[in-house]
C-alpha cells in the first residue's frame, strides 16, 4: 500500500472507528437516543461505559486520524498558508483527545459544571471549529495548486454549512445527537475528499 492510499485509509478508518464505538456505546447505555443525546455523553462522569468509550471510542477514534495526518504532512507543500491550515487541522484531534481525557459530567446538561466539563466543552467546540477553519485553508490552498473545481465548491459550501452546525450543538436542542453526528460525517467527507486531491496532485507532480 502506498503512503497516499495509506493516508487515506486511516481518515476512513478514523470514522469508521468513531461510529462503531459510538454505535456499541448506544447499544450498552440504557435509553441512550442518538437523536437527542450528544456522543460525549457515552464518555460523561457516571456513564456506565464512560472510561471504555473515552480511551478506546474517542481516543482510538484520534489516534488513527493523527496517524493518517502525519502521512499528509509529508506531502504538503510547505507554504505559510498550507502551513497555518494544517496546524487548524492537527488541533482537531488533539482537542478532541482532551476532551476525552476531561470527561463532562453525567448527561452533558450539570446546572453547576465541573472543571473537567468545562474544559471538555470548550475544547470540544474549539475542535469542531479548527477542523472547519484548517479544511477551509486547505482546500483552497490545494485548488490553487491543482484547480479542483469539485474541491472548490465543496469548500464553498460545506464552510458556511457546518458553521452553522456547529451553532445549533446546544443541550437544549432536541435533535443536537442529530446534529453532531451529521457535522462528524461532513468533516470527515470533507477531509478525505481534500486527501484524495492532496494525494492526486503529489502523484501528477512526482510523474
Amino acid at each position: 500500500m502506498t503512503r497516499s492510499r495509506l493516508m487515506i485509509a486511516l481518515a476512513i478508518a478514523s470514522y469508521f472507528w468513531l461510529a462503531g464505538s459510538v454505535l456499541l456505546g448506544g447499544i450498552n447505555y440504557p435509553n441512550y437516543s442518538h437523536i437527542s443525546q450528544f456522543m460525549s455523553e457515552l464518555g460523561a462522569t457516571g456513564s456506565p461505559i464512560g472510561p471504555y468509550m473515552n480511551l478506546f471510542g474517542f481516543i482510538g477514534t484520534e489516534i488513527l486520524l493523527l496517524l493518517g495526518l502525519a502521512i499528509a504532512w509529508q506531502l504538503l507543500p510547505k507554504n505559510p498558508a498550507t502551513l497555518i491550515g494544517f496546524a487548524f487541522l492537527l488541533a482537531y484531534p488533539i482537542l478532541i483527545g482532551i476532551a476525552a481525557l476531561s470527561p463532562c459530567d453525567f448527561q452533558c446538561r450539570p446546572k453547576d459544571p465541573t472543571l473537567s466539563h468545562t474544559i471538555h466543552i470548550i475544547t470540544g467546540l474549539l475542535a469542531y471549529f479548527t477542523a472547519i477553519l484548517g479544511l477551509a485553508i486547505l482546500s483552497w490552498q490545494q485548488t490553487k495548486r491543482s484547480n479542483s473545481t469539485l474541491l472548490k465548491r465543496i469548500t464553498i459550501f460545506l464552510t458556511p454549512v457546518l458553521l452553522i452546525l456547529l451553532l445549533a450543538l446546544t443541550p437544549d436542542n432536541p435533535i443536537v445527537g442529530a446534529v453532531q453526528r451529521l457535522a462528524e460525517t461532513i468533516i470527515y467527507l470533507w477531509l478525505v475528499t481534500w486527501l484524495f486531491q492532496l494525494a492526486n496532485d503529489n502523484q501528477t507532480t512526482a510523474s
